[in-house]
């Protein structure tokens, strides 16, 4: 293709961000600049994703830095988003609860205090998960997800205490956790399951099928014990 836009090349930068192959990505972020398009928002949303998902942490900061410095790209909640995520991943949580703080309010939202709580549940920090915990509880007070996953931190530390506290919080609340789920889309149909649900038209057929799914495996598995056992 001998005439790319803009448009063209943050389509092929973000595929190739979001397929694994960042530095492909960013090596085709290099080549856009040197042919004189200048990069948009949309260009930089995928850069910075690349970035996040390879670790490249001082990269991704300079890309952001020159965004707006360079560029005159004013940052959306999307950027900040990569940037949380990046510097997430890398466990340098105090610099993302730091550039929260300095993000406008226009774009605060539970997601960036949510992808904080995640890197915090990873990174096993308490503290940190709790302040994020209670930002996106103050965003949104009846978002069973958020008390779910504090309570999956304390759990993942051994911290039943607390873990009992956050499971009270939500029963004096009234707030219920979604049960889930899962979707998958057969010959053009999507079918949603629900966790313990029992209401699909074809759920005998399905179990039918899991039922001789777990027949076969263990089968299988009784002949691979018996191959070991007889070369062991």
């Amino acid at each position: 293709m001998r005439d790319r836009d803009v448009r063209t090349w943050s389509v092929m930068i973000d595929g190739l961000a979001v397929n694994g192959h960042a530095k492909k990505a960013l090596n085709l972020f290099s080549a856009m600049q040197r042919t004189g398009v200048n990069p948009d928002s949309v260009t930089f949303t995928a850069v910075l994703r690349a970035c996040a998902h390879a670790g490249f942490v001082e990269q991704g900061l300079r890309i952001m830095k020159e965004m707006s410095e360079v560029y005159l790209v004013s940052p959306t909640v999307e950027h900040y988003g990569c940037i949380v995520d990046l510097l997430g991943r890398a466990g340098r949580l105090e610099e993302v609860l730091v550039l929260i703080k300095k993000i406008p309010t226009v774009h605060l939202d539970v997601v960036l205090w949510g992808s904080l709580l995640v890197a915090c549940r990873v990174h096993k920090n308490i503290i940190m998960g709790e302040i994020a915990a209670k930002k996106m509880l103050e965003l949104d007070p009846c978002n069973a997800g958020t008390l779910v996953f504090l309570s999956n931190i304390y759990a993942s530390l051994g911290d039943w205490t607390r873990v009992r506290q956050v499971r009270d919080l939500m029963k004096d609340r009234g707030i219920i956790k979604p049960p889930g789920s899962s979707l998958i889309e057969v010959e053009g149909i999507l079918h949603e399951f629900l966790s313990g649900d029992r209401r699909h038209c074809l759920i005998n057929e399905i179990y039918f099928m899991l039922d001789d799914i777990v027949v076969k495996l263990t089968e299988r598995e009784s002949t691979l014990c018996c191959v070991y056992f007889q070369y062991s």
